[in-house]
């Protein structure tokens, strides 16, 4: 019998490290987000607070979709290794979070470009 809580916890620790990296892609863009807000708002502390208010609720937004699609890749993995080779299972897996992970860099990227980053 296959412990699903176990292999929960051991998938979610493979895929802490593999995307460690993208993470941390992530802070330097937020932070260069910030900046590049204090930079354009020319010290108004309203806009400066519009800028950094605007571009929280998109990457909350992207988080919020990036955790949804992580939480179903979880699922699919743990159905599918009750059924088939847990390598492969996992392969799959860690592909499919890759790719939505990219997806979310790549929308906090163009939230920079946005704002001319």
């Amino acid at each position: 019998m296959i412990n699903l809580q176990e292999k929960a916890a051991q998938f979610n620790k493979e895929t802490d490290l593999i995307l460690n990296k993208q993470d941390e892609r992530v802070s330097k863009l937020i932070v260069k987000i910030e900046q590049q807000c204090y930079d354009q708002s020319s010290r108004n502390l309203s806009l400066f607070s519009n800028c950094i208010n605007k571009s929280k609720q998109v990457i909350e937004k992207q988080s919020g979709i990036l955790q949804f699609k992580m939480d179903k890749v979880l699922r699919g993995y743990l159905s599918c290794i009750e059924n088939q080779d847990e390598n492969k299972c996992k392969q799959v897996a860690f592909q499919e979070l890759i790719h939505h992970n990219d997806i979310f860099v790549n929308q906090i990227v163009s939230l920079g470009r946005q704002l001319n980053i």
